[in-house]
């Protein structure tokens, strides 16, 4: 959706991918507690391919397809 994009973005702009998927796998985990909460990703599921596509996506950014 816009919203994942959006926040997507926002956290390829303000940290590192590592970053991302680790909040993205632990939402609790009080380190990652200032960052804006990923619970819009929560449909994603977890697995390989979902991180693959993830990394894709952080490297190249306008391959992103919004679909609502």
């Amino acid at each position: 959706t816009s919203e994942q994009k959006d926040l997507f973005l926002f956290y390829k702009h303000c940290t590192w991918f590592s970053v991302f998927i680790a909040k993205l796998n632990d939402p609790e985990n009080d380190h990652y507690k200032s960052l804006p909460s990923l619970q819009i990703f929560n449909d994603w599921g977890w697995r390989r391919e979902r991180e693959n596509e993830l990394m894709h996506a952080w490297l190249y950014p306008e391959t992103i397809k919004v679909v609502n």
